[in-house]
């Protein structure tokens, strides 16, 4: 024998031993009148009490989870580990048989049928409960061994046991400008003359016009009369609705086309739902398209001439919205929604296997539509040709990529890499590139992690296999992280400027609770493995991470997390005064063997 085996034989042989012992022991002081327990073979505590004898070697913590998950003190409904070793029991002599007897006829079984296969045996050697399977819905079964169909929450497990390393950041934290609501992006024009600005959109339905010079800002635009009423829980309080994207077309200067994605009342049929009862939607999300008199006028605000609806999605809750709208080098436009809220991608609205991976509906996807066009089924926008589900049965022709949960933010990076950051349920947040016609997991993986919804109880990851596992191949995050990190990531973008060296060509993405990270895109190691965060002392709730025209960065929130007050703020990553951008400051810079211009976005 090797040593390995030779100590795994000698070890089964002292249990074996030890457990013979036991049972032997307890039938002559039985015989010999010292004492006799009665047993119930309906008691989950009888079986305990000789359980915890039999399998000393257990170093679980919490004993009687091994057959019953529902009381601690025992009782009805049993496990399928339970239910197997009351059946090996009755079915023994009832003059003669033991509960040790049935623990040993079920330890070759696998009562909880886990994948992969391990018997009783092996998970009790390893300190794991054989009655139910982790990450999953686990049957308890009555005294009559008849399923009750009582849910057994799984236990959670921890995604990344060790934290990420913690650097000093390469920079300062400038404050440009303040005196906003809920700053939530940052917007470049196309227009050459503006470069030194960014739009700032305002969750509360106004757009500022920023100058990152001088910190003055100015209203560009105002659209506060189409919002719902902004507060989930109290007015003015918290709520991811509102003005969520804003984007200029590429030919503004020409054209002087803008878009906004709204939360509006529910106040007309809108194009996609999936409530069975539309007017029951919380609110609708509202692509509009409106034109700007004169794009060259630096007046505010500014003057529109005419707005058109491109389309309206019903919303069954008010949360996870998406938001972001972004053009390609094509002026192609592209859209990010969450899977309509609630928790879980459950509940109304969202049907019996979630919104985000049915793409027959645009819940938990990104878009890409031709605004210029008309051949959509409204004949308000164009669907490409190039559309990766066009013609494909079960699939909705507008639908790039798939699978999101709540795509907050996304970026192109200058070789027109799209990037989406996903905010996630309660373990994982994740950056994802975004490649056409691909499924990103949500709900089945949370991450590169199994995602449990666990039906009235809080969601979770898992490593064991979902039931509903696709055939099609599902798309790991480039970088992820946990809720040991953070909270809810919501922005970033790959660093292309020159004020910060250290940082060129790696993604800085940031989270909610005042954290900021940069991940390595080199794909040396796992997608976590790359992440470090950088230290910094903020006093605001990050919504996002903005980018200038000289690809300079900017994070941006408030300090109550609400929709009121004028708390907002806006801050560079640098560490001297912005040096304006003229109109020939244009230095070449290269990716992926191609060359760029930093400020020809």
């Amino acid at each position: 024998m090797t040593p390995l085996v030779d100590c795994t034989h000698n070890l089964i042989t002292r249990l074996k031993t030890r457990r013979r012992l036991a049972i032997i022991t307890r039938k002559v002081v039985c015989i010999l009148g010292l004492f006799c327990v009665s047993f119930d073979a309906n008691s989950v505590p009888d079986f305990l009490d000789r359980w915890r004898v039999y399998y000393d070697q257990s170093s679980l913590g919490d004993i009687r989870c091994q057959l019953c998950h529902i009381t601690r003190e025992g009782g009805s409904p049993w496990n399928a580990y339970g239910r197997d070793l009351r059946n090996a029991y009755l079915e023994l002599d009832q003059n003669s048989r033991t509960a040790e007897q049935a623990f040993e006829l079920v330890e070759s079984i696998n009562s909880d049928q886990d994948t992969p296969a391990t018997s009783n045996l092996q998970e009790i050697q390893a300190n794991e409960q054989p009655g139910w399977r982790e990450g999953r819905n686990n049957i308890g079964y009555d005294r009559n061994d008849i399923p009750t169909g009582t849910y057994f929450p799984p236990p959670a497990i921890d995604p990344f046991p060790t934290k990420l390393p913690v650097q000093k950041a390469p920079f300062e934290l400038i404050e440009i400008a303040n005196g906003f609501t809920s700053p939530l992006a940052g917007v470049i024009s196309p227009i050459q003359s503006m470069r030194n600005q960014l739009f700032i959109v305002d969750q509360i339905g106004v757009i500022w016009r920023l100058d990152l010079i001088t910190g003055e800002k100015y209203e560009y635009l105002n659209v506060q009369n189409r919002l719902v009423s902004l507060g989930a829980f109290a007015p003015g309080g918290y709520d991811e609705r509102g003005l969520l994207g804003f984007a200029f077309h590429p030919n503004f200067s020409n054209n002087g086309l803008l878009y906004l994605h709204t939360s509006e009342p529910v106040s007309d049929t809108a194009d996609f739902s999936t409530l069975n009862t539309p007017s029951n939607a919380d609110h609708q999300s509202v692509i509009t398209e409106l034109t700007v008199d004169n794009p060259l006028s630096t007046n505010d605000p500014a003057g529109i001439s005419r707005q058109r609806e491109l389309m309206r999605i019903d919303q069954p809750q008010f949360n996870h919205n998406g938001g972001d709208l972004q053009f390609d080098a094509n002026g192609l436009l592209y859209i990010a929604l969450g899977d309509g809220g609630n928790a879980d991608d459950q509940g109304p609205g969202h049907g019996s296997s979630g919104n985000a991976a049915n793409p027959s509906n645009p819940l938990g996807a990104v878009l890409r539509i031709d605004p210029l066009g008309r051949n959509s089924e409204n004949g308000q926008y164009g669907i490409p040709l190039s559309n990766p589900f066009i013609g494909h049965a079960a699939f909705l022709d507008e639908i790039f990529a798939y699978g999101l949960r709540n795509p907050w933010r996304l970026s192109f990076d200058l070789d027109g890499t799209l990037y989406a950051f996903d905010v996630g349920q309660n373990d994982i947040e994740e950056v994802n590139r975004l490649m056409s016609g691909q499924h990103y997991g949500w709900r089945i993986r949370e991450g590169s992690f199994f995602f449990d919804p666990n039906g009235d109880f809080s969601g979770l990851v898992t490593r064991e296999f979902p039931d509903n596992l696709p055939a099609t191949t599902l798309v790991d995050p480039v970088f992820e992280y946990d809720h040991d990190e953070g909270i809810s990531i919501t922005g970033g973008h790959v660093y292309r400027g020159r004020a910060n060296p250290s940082l060129f060509g790696k993604m800085v993405f940031t989270d909610f609770q005042r954290r900021l990270f940069v991940g390595d895109l080199t794909p040396n190691d796992t997608s976590r493995g790359r992440i470090t965060a950088l230290d910094i002392s903020s006093d605001i709730f990050i919504y996002n991470l903005a980018r200038d025209a000289g690809h300079e960065l900017y994070i941006m929130g408030n300090t109550t997390a609400q929709t009121s007050g004028n708390t907002g703020k806006i801050f560079r990553l640098g560490t001297a005064p912005l040096t304006p951008l003229e109109n020939s400051l244009c230095f070449p810079i290269t990716v992926k063997e191609q060359s760029y211009s930093v400020v020809c976005l």
